[in-house]
């Protein structure tokens, strides 16, 4: 989005419509609303928004204004803010939620406009689509460790770079970064997560693929569209950071030919001609051993973290 001049305005909610005679401008309206009520922020069934959402696109359509509500404060009382916001053009930053919030699922979807996220209050449990399709966000907020759903909540957002926690009860994380074209490196994964089904699909950006928990289960086109990942030259790597889990070797390595494309698919074959894999046998021997040598590296790595950690407590 292309930066606009900011204007400041403290309003009643209940006077927000006298916004429609102010000269119509290409800016932002920083607004700090005040009187708002549980009715005026919840999901309305009959206009598919809230109240609050609804007026001010109403007013974007009339006027042109964009709005920024980081000193907007909503009512404590609010549980459910699923979808309040959801495909509002007009959002360029969020409201401050309240503690007590349980459910964002798809509270921003389709934001398009949305440049900054809000802080997430640590009561939050679901963020299932909380950001999908904000196309404008560039840096996910920090997740409460309570989130326990995450399934498609950063999913086509197409300039975010960077995602600093995944927390650690959360157990879906299907499409949770899928589409997410800029991402260069994938979060710590949490040790009880099942479910990775097209969790970092189409990351066109990626270079290595993170650990893989020994929960998951299901890890269906989870790479699949990651170019810079599925490369011959990174088979092993890849195949070393999945091998961590209970699904069987082989078919590790057929999920990971079914991410590459022809030409890297080629390389990869004559890698394993010039290894003496010979037949599916061959390959499975490789590729125990290549799972046994992560093992030990993984223990390794464990045993320095523990050495650091208790360097670190004695000081």
């Amino acid at each position: 989005m292309e930066e606009k001049k900011v204007k400041e305005l403290e309003i009643d909610f209940k006077d927000i419509d006298d916004m429609l005679n102010l000269k119509s401008e290409n800016v932002v309206y920083k607004l700090k609303i005040n009187g708002l009520e549980k009715k005026d922020v919840e999901w309305k069934d009959n206009i598919f928004w809230s109240n609050l959402a609804y007026t001010l696109e109403h007013i974007y359509i009339k006027k042109g204004f964009m709005f920024d509500l980081s000193e907007t404060i909503l009512p404590r009382d609010l549980k459910d803010i699923s979808g309040i916001f959801g495909n509002c053009e007009s959002l360029v930053k969020g409201p401050v939620f309240p503690e007590g919030v349980k459910n964002m699922a798809e509270t921003f979807r389709g934001c398009e406009n949305l440049i900054e996220a809000p802080v997430i209050p640590n009561s939050v449990i679901n963020m299932n689509e909380t950001f999908a399709g904000c196309t404008s966000l560039i840096e996910a907020p920090v997740l409460p460790e309570g989130v326990l759903y995450m399934r498609g909540t950063f999913s086509r957002c197409k300039k975010l770079k960077e995602i600093l926690n995944i927390p650690q009860w959360v157990e879906n994380m299907s499409g949770t970064f899928a589409g997410c074209t800029s991402l260069i490196e994938a979060p710590v994964l949490p040790q009880g997560v099942e479910n990775m089904s097209w969790a970092f699909e189409e990351c066109k950006s990626l270079v290595e693929a993170p650990v893989i928990p020994e929960s998951v289960v299901d890890m269906w086109r989870t790479f699949y569209g990651c170019e810079k990942l599925n490369t011959a030259e990174k088979f092993q790597d890849t195949f070393k950071k999945i091998s961590n889990t209970k699904i069987p070797v082989l078919d590790i390595s057929k999920q990971i030919v079914l991410w590459m494309n022809d030409d890297e698919k080629k390389k990869l074959d004559n890698m394993f001609k010039k290894m003496d894999v010979l037949s599916e046998k061959d390959l499975e021997q490789v590729l125990f051993g290549w799972k046994e040598d992560f093992k030990k590296e993984l223990k390794k790595d464990m045993k320095q973290e523990k050495k650091i950690e208790k360097d670190v407590r004695g000081r």
